[in-house]
């Protein structure tokens, strides 16, 4: 091992401060209560002064709150993502078209997605307050099938916002960074 001075440092002591960012993402199980909410949503707009339509409203949303669940998103190094598309690749290998476009392939976009729940999803929280996770494959197929669909919108936006989020925030550093300083 080569020793080190004040000039040098070792590389990997570079990582040993990263964080990964996270996010909480309620979801609802209950279609028909999502469904009525926004039926009775409707009706206030059409008929705000209608008190009775608000009480309603009240007790849907009180309901719902036994059919919400928190599920726990959070960022992950990337040479796991990296893993990730090999795996899907290797399982569902590419193919192209004459032209050298590579075809749609549903299956590799699904099993993507699956991975993608797997590694990202690091809890789900029940509206008791128990705790479930991380998720296993059968797991994650299983909540991206049977979940309401904006359920999984919103825990995919997560995930994607967690991309975003980071990349506009390394950005943004990147642009403060004054270049032409001396340290």
């Amino acid at each position: 091992m080569t020793e080190r001075d004040a000039e040098t440092f070792d590389i990997l002591d570079m990582l040993s401060g990263n964080k990964f960012p996270e996010e909480t993402v309620r979801v609802y199980v209950n279609e028909d209560l999502m469904y009525r909410v926004a039926e009775i949503e409707e009706k206030i707009q059409r008929n705000p002064e209608d008190a009775s339509l608000e009480a309603e409203r009240e007790e849907l949303v009180r309901k719902a709150r036994e059919f919400e669940f928190q599920v726990h998103v959070q960022g992950i190094p990337r040479a796991s993502l990296m893993n990730a598309v090999q795996k899907v690749e290797e399982q569902f290998p590419s193919e192209y078209t004459a032209l050298g476009r590579r075809k749609p392939n549903a299956q590799a976009d699904n099993a993507m997605a699956v991975l993608q729940w797997v590694l990202y999803v690091k809890k789900i929280v029940s509206p008791s307050g128990a705790e479930a996770g991380p998720l296993s494959e059968e797991e994650a197929e299983a909540l991206r099938g049977q979940l309401p669909l904006p359920a999984v919108e919103a825990v995919e936006r997560a995930i994607s916002d967690i991309h975003e989020k980071t990349n506009k925030g390394h950005e943004t550093l990147a642009m403060e960074t004054d270049f032409l300083s001396k340290r």
